[in-house]
């Protein structure tokens, strides 16, 4: 079985940092970052949609609510495929969450507010 971002009995309880997270995490950014065939962090700039559309990147992973949009845009002919099997199995985020990390110090709180 792969990781978990969360315990699915606790979603309080956070996995990344167990080894078949960090496995699962690691998988992903081999694919942007070593073979570059997902889109990077770096088209949060331009947006994904459109540096797909632009031709500045191949494919993109997006939900089946953009379809439309890309298909109105995009001047050439689009598939859709299934997101690729990682080293245990396929798997979505599919999920209104967000997960973050502050990484400056605590900043002190006035007295009163």
């Amino acid at each position: 079985m792969g990781g978990n971002f969360v315990d699915p009995r606790d979603p309080t309880r956070s996995l990344m940092s167990e080894q078949k997270a960090v496995e699962a995490l690691e998988w992903l950014r081999a694919r942007m970052w070593d073979d570059k065939v997902m889109a990077t962090l770096d088209m949060q700039k331009t947006g994904t949609q459109r540096a797909f559309v632009s031709g500045q990147v191949a494919t993109i992973e997006d939900g089946s609510w953009a379809l439309k949009d890309i298909l109105t845009k995009a001047s050439f002919k689009i598939g859709v495929a299934p997101f690729p099997a990682g080293p245990v199995r396929r798997v979505t985020l599919a999920s209104t969450d967000g997960f973050g990390i502050y990484a400056a110090p605590a900043i002190p709180r006035r007295p009163g507010s």
